[in-house]
């Protein structure tokens, strides 16, 4: 358990760490058993913090919590999860591995991608809540699906190889738990909503290149790509993974209108999960020709668009006064 911060002592802050996915090979410096350590440790801190926050207060797993100033508590302690998860996958990008741990050091680099994600995703779309809780329960139900059935990250093979114990290792005292909590600071509107929606349909248009007509149309596999257009179509995902993570930032720093406001959230929460698995689809691409990582994750991200958060685009658009349209 954290010995120096308590629940309530997270730091508010509204900066995101920002993972630079051309880098994501790392640099020159191979990391050792130090350097995992420290880029676990406050995932792990702030975990026990709500592990321990939760038991005090009988919050079972995805039950809704009715009491606003224990919602409030327990999102700043799920919010300090997601950015501390974001800061372990910066500190591991940061440094190259040993070969043969490296494809598990990115399998743990993108779960911790997805998981910060769903646990963000969690609390900003049933942030006022307001509801039933249903949001709550979609979103904690994938993420149950997703470590259900997805491949687990290999910690043990990465702890031998550096010559570290099964588990733990890691020492709480001093770790600030930062809770990376947006305060909105304008109004959004038809105009702001509209201009961040032509960024990502600038961003789609790339799909009229032939190969990503062919695999939208499944005429030919990952597999069976060019190096040349893979490596568009990473470019691609990258490119798109940022854009819907900026458009999440910036929704998020508006405040929205009440008829559109959960919608509006149940958005930022889409783009943060679906943003969250294009880079973990670039981050486990280490291995020229292996794509089975990728692969997989975008089976995956469909089951998100299926299981996952829906949005009502049309009740945005018409709340915001804008000509009710399918979202493309």
């Amino acid at each position: 358990m954290c010995k120096s911060a308590s629940p309530l002592a997270a730091v508010f802050s509204t900066a995101l760490v920002s993972v630079a996915l051309a880098g994501c090979s790392g640099s020159n410096q191979v990391g050792d058993g130090d350097d995992y350590i420290a880029a676990i440790t406050p995932n792990n801190c702030v975990l026990d913090a709500e592990i321990e926050f939760s038991e005090q207060n009988n919050i079972g797993e995805n039950e809704q919590i009715t009491n606003q100033t224990l919602f409030n508590e327990y999102k700043g302690l799920t919010l300090a999860y997601a950015n501390a998860a974001d800061e372990a996958v910066a500190a591991l990008a940061a440094k190259s591995w040993p070969e043969n741990i490296k494809n598990d050091v990115a399998d743990a680099m993108a779960d911790y991608t997805i998981t910060g994600a769903l646990a963000r995703a969690g609390v900003i779309s049933d942030g006022q809540n307001e509801d039933d809780g249903a949001d709550w329960d979609t979103i904690n139900g994938f993420k149950n699906f997703y470590l259900e059935n997805s491949k687990a990250p290999d910690t043990r093979k990465i702890r031998a190889e550096l010559g570290l114990p099964e588990v733990g290792g890691y020492d709480c005292e001093g770790v600030e738990l930062t809770a990376d909590l947006v305060t909105p600071s304008g109004t959004g509107d038809g105009a702001s909503f509209e201009s961040g929606q032509a960024g990502l349909t600038a961003i789609g248009a790339l799909d009229e290149e032939q190969f990503f007509d062919d695999l939208i149309n499944s005429k030919v596999t990952y597999e069976e790509l060019s190096d040349e257009d893979w490596s568009k179509l990473i470019a691609n995902v990258s490119l798109f993974s940022d854009q819907e993570l900026a458009l999440a930032r910036e929704l998020e720093s508006k405040e929205w209108p009440a008829p559109v406001k959960s919608h509006i959230l149940d958005y930022i929460a889409y783009l943060y999960v679906s943003s969250a698995f294009s880079r973990a689809q670039v981050l486990t691409d280490t291995v020229p020709g292996d794509r089975a990582d990728f692969r997989e994750l975008d089976s995956f991200s469909s089951e998100w668009v299926l299981k996952g958060q829906r949005v009502n685009f049309d009740a945005i658009r018409s709340g915001l006064g804008l000509e009710v349209q399918k979202f493309n």
